[in-house]
């Protein structure tokens, strides 16, 4: 990794010390190369993360910009653990690309061991989520097939959706397990269904909004 590569702990510890306060900064983007799918690309709120920092003219003649707020690596992140509510996880999905590929330039390359770093990075990710913080996992099947992916991670995802024109691209959301629910199997009488008071809703037409 060469010295534009290497972690800004600098940068990571002056958000710990209340420099850029984890209390302003709730969400980290550890791979956001040129921050496409934001809305407001610099959103305060947020912390933009990359291990790249580069321009490229891509093959339309547009110009592309990766100028991460800090420099970081995805499988080793510099912030204390619980440090965010949000993170959205969005690692470069290539893991075979030529040197001179635009799709490498534009959303990054994985390394030979891609499985091994998509694994640490997960671990890392949920490491630095609150204890009632939401994971946001994106990933395109190009090369590689999200149930391959999802084997990376013990957390299964909450529920999640597919787009783009051929349904390639997929969002997952997780939560870190609550750990109070673990081994739980039966349900109070004050947890259960009111299935009686259900049923008098829908025989006097109440029905659900």
């Amino acid at each position: 990794m060469t010295d534009e590569q290497k972690p800004d702990h600098a940068f990571a510890r002056s958000l710990s010390n209340g420099g850029l306060g984890t209390t302003t900064r709730r969400v980290l983007d550890p791979c956001c190369g040129s921050r496409m799918f934001w809305f407001d690309r610099q959103n305060p709120d947020v912390v933009f993360g990359d291990k790249r920092t580069e321009t490229h003219v891509l093959c339309d003649g547009r110009t592309l910009r990766i100028e991460p707020d800090m420099t970081l690596d995805f499988t080793d992140l510099p912030f204390e653990d619980g440090t965010f509510k949000l993170v959205v996880f969005d690692p470069p999905h290539l893991h075979t690309a030529g040197p001179k590929s635009w799709m490498a330039a534009k959303y990054g390359k994985l390394t030979g061991d891609w499985r091994g770093d998509l694994r640490e990075g997960f671990a890392e990710c949920f490491r630095v989520l609150a204890s009632d913080g939401v994971l946001v996992f994106k990933w395109n099947e190009t090369q590689v097939k999200i149930r391959e992916v999802l084997e990376l991670t013990d957390v299964q995802p909450l529920f999640g959706n597919t787009s783009g024109k051929k349904a390639g691209t997929h969002w997952y959301v997780f939560m870190v397990p609550n750990v109070k629910l673990r081994g739980a199997r039966t349900m109070t009488d004050e947890q259960k269904p009111d299935h009686a008071f259900a049923r008098s809703r829908s025989n006097a037409g109440l029905e659900r909004r």
